[in-house]
């Protein structure tokens, strides 16, 4: 038996509520796609996909010891900025970008921590954001990128989630399975 699982970063109540008056802005805008809703707004750090559930022991464990290997740099994360997946003739994601350099180094890590648990290392670069939109993604110009420019959230990056992903009542649901401290305090 499996799980849809990934990992992510999660953020606070009063950082949903920005990213939701953010949405409604884009929305009021003329942007136009799957809106996503905010308890399902986070950073992914890796996509597991289905997991059988009797390799959740090294899994857990394998995470436990990424947050314990402590990281000496320390800074803010700076939610700020538009961009789309995969170009602005065809958007098909639109998200917020996440600026946090240790992030960004812890991520490496951790492929590189799942790897010999069977997980395959991603071949792009990681880009952490944050999708407020999926879907057929209409109503984005590059000038509405541009004043994303102008946005700027901070946020105090505590923890890191083992997350399940599952469709209950035709509604996507995420759950945290297990949370691990960030090895980087701001």
């Amino acid at each position: 038996m499996g799980m849809r699982l990934f990992i992510s970063v999660n953020f606070s109540s009063g950082t949903i509520r920005q990213l939701e008056a953010w949405q409604d802005g884009l929305r009021q805008a003329g942007v136009s796609g799957h809106w996503r809703r905010g308890e399902n707004l986070h950073v992914t750090l890796k996509f597991l996909d289905e997991v059988d559930i009797a390799r959740l022991p090294g899994l857990l464990k394998v995470l436990a010891h990424c947050s314990s290997q402590p990281q000496t740099t320390a800074s803010a994360a700076f939610i700020g900025g538009l961009g789309v997946f995969p170009h602005l003739s065809r958007p098909r994601i639109l998200w917020a970008g996440l600026a946090c350099p240790p992030l960004v180094a812890f991520q490496s890590r951790l492929e590189h921590s799942l790897a010999p648990l069977g997980f395959s290392v991603e071949a792009r670069p990681f880009t952490p954001h944050i999708t407020l939109a999926s879907g057929k993604i209409a109503g984005v110009t590059a000038s509405l990128l541009e004043q994303g420019e102008t946005t700027c959230i901070k946020e105090p990056l505590q923890f890191f989630h083992l997350m399940e992903s599952r469709v209950e009542a035709g509604r996507r649901m995420y759950r945290s399975i297990a949370r691990f401290e960030l090895p980087f305090r701001h």
